[in-house]
């Protein structure tokens, strides 16, 4: 038996009946407005034990992944924007969601920090 938990929210995803020493094969993860799917944590090869495996989310806009959207977030972003930052989860960065990292992107992520959003 393997049981799913929603990690942004905790809540039960399924329960799934894998023959012993089977594979469990996963579903689609549910969405979460404002969050990104980014993996399942646990591993469902050879189940030959009950197990619990949890969807992980990342917030758009937490760039350094510390729980929070803060100034430093919106920093992270411009310097991206400007090609001072190479590395970086552009789906994370984009937070407008229009396919590009930019200047507007650290602006809402330094106004949604502040609230002013």
């Amino acid at each position: 038996e393997v049981t799913l938990i929603d990690g942004w929210n905790g809540d039960p995803i399924a329960v799934l009946y894998v023959a012993h020493g089977q594979d469990a094969i996963l579903p689609d993860a549910p969405e979460h407005a404002g969050y990104i799917f980014d993996r399942w944590d646990g591993d469902s090869t050879n189940v030959t034990e009950d197990r619990i495996i949890t969807a992980c989310y990342w917030m758009i806009g937490d760039v350094n992944h510390d729980g929070e959207i803060t100034t430093y977030d919106a920093l992270l972003i411009m310097r991206y924007a400007l090609g001072l930052e190479t590395e970086g989860n552009e789906l994370i960065m984009d937070f407008n969601g229009d396919g590009c990292v930019d200047s507007l992107d650290a602006l809402l992520v330094l106004r949604r920090s502040i609230g002013a959003a």
